[in-house]
């Protein structure tokens, strides 16, 4: 869900897009080899039972997607399930880890599905999805008791929300108060759900449209007790190259450092590079050729797997597994094509790449 948009509209259409056509539709390894959940994907749309498949036989060891209240609860009062049971039951079955992103609020909530509630009901029915979905589909989960034949892969981290230092997602106004109120009151669920779950910061990118991650995640830890809501900072590391990507991740260090919180994680939630879209001056950096998202690939995820102990690193997720094509009305840009895959669903060269990092013993 990338968040350098040539402008705000057609950023909220692609983020609805991917939101709604969502919705609707152990032991630490030596540091020269990262685990099988290191490397990570997210899609347009989730994967279908195939894809899930042939991403397990290549080695991707996580999925991010929305499991958000809005996909659940069409209706008030009215929660619905299936979804859900279907995303996690294609993820256990190919073995692989789901990362949810608790972001969408139903129509009756909220005016624009992409901002969070604000209402006293509002928060306590977001919260008590919050607590709901957990149960369901955490450690002890109800899901996991009513379908003992599947796998057993209960989603032990939950990240709160998408990019709130980007106005589509923020009220149009980022603020980073609001969000550690936000965040205060879906930890505290979730950790009764399950106390032993990881709390994940939402995605920051370093946006020029909103407030920068970097500024951002200096003003939540400015607000009193602010570190105590969450396990993982997550960054949303678009840039030109590798370079701009360490330079995020340093950044966030330093700010984490700064403020007590050395031992707290980092994810990289989301990361890509296009290979077509209209291009202008702001968005120049995002595109390149096939293979120079190769390349880019390639150069920037050995330096993390190298660097990922320096960083405290959990996560790299690939945005996106395939492109799409642009809908009415949306103008064909950059975030369209980050892909490892074309719309049709044939492999670039970046894919293959992408496995050399999966698949390496």
């Amino acid at each position: 869900m990338p968040s350098s948009r040539p402008t705000r509209a057609v950023g909220v259409a692609a983020i609805l897009c991917c939101v709604f056509a969502v919705a609707l539709t152990p032991v630490a390894p030596p540091p020269a080899q990262a685990k099988q959940s290191f490397f990570g994907v997210q899609g347009w749309v989730p994967p279908s039972p195939k894809q899930f498949k042939r991403l397990s036989r290549q080695g991707v060891g996580m999925v991010r997607m929305t499991l958000g209240w809005g996909q659940h609860e069409p209706r008030r009062g009215k929660r619905t399930w299936g979804y859900g049971d279907d995303m996690v039951a294609r993820a256990a079955l190919a073995r692989v880890k789901l990362l949810p992103v608790l972001v969408g609020t139903p129509w009756f909530a909220s005016k624009n599905p992409l901002h969070p509630p604000t209402t006293r009901k509002g928060r306590r029915g977001y919260a008590r999805y919050v607590e709901d979905v957990v149960r369901r589909y955490g450690r002890r989960g109800r899901f996991w008791k009513r379908n003992p034949h599947l796998p057993y892969k209960p989603i032990t981290s939950w990240q709160v929300w998408n990019e709130p230092n980007f106005p589509a997602w923020w009220l149009n106004r980022p603020n980073a108060k609001q969000y550690v109120s936000f965040l205060r009151l879906a930890a505290k669920r979730i950790r009764k759900a399950d106390p032993k779950a990881r709390v994940v910061l939402a995605g920051l990118p370093e946006t020029k449209t909103g407030i920068p991650a970097t500024k951002f995640l200096r003003q939540i830890y400015r607000v009193r007790g602010a570190k105590k809501h969450f396990d993982v900072v997550a960054l949303n590391t678009y840039a030109h190259d590798h370079r701009g990507v360490f330079g995020a991740l340093k950044r966030a260090r330093r700010t984490m450092r700064k403020h007590g919180d050395r031992r707290a994680k980092i994810m990289i939630s989301e990361i890509g590079w296009a290979t077509g879209g209209d291009e202008s001056r702001r968005t120049h950096p995002f595109r390149t050729t096939l293979k120079g998202q190769a390349r880019r690939l390639r150069v920037t995820f050995r330096k993390l797997k190298k660097h990922r102990e320096r960083y405290r690193i959990t996560n790299v997720i690939w945005f996106s597994l395939r492109d799409r094509a642009a809908r009415e009305d949306e103008p064909n840009w950059w975030g369209l094509h980050t892909g490892l895959f074309f719309a049709d669903g044939r492999p670039k060269p970046a894919w293959r790449a992408y496995t050399s990092f999966t698949k390496a013993k």
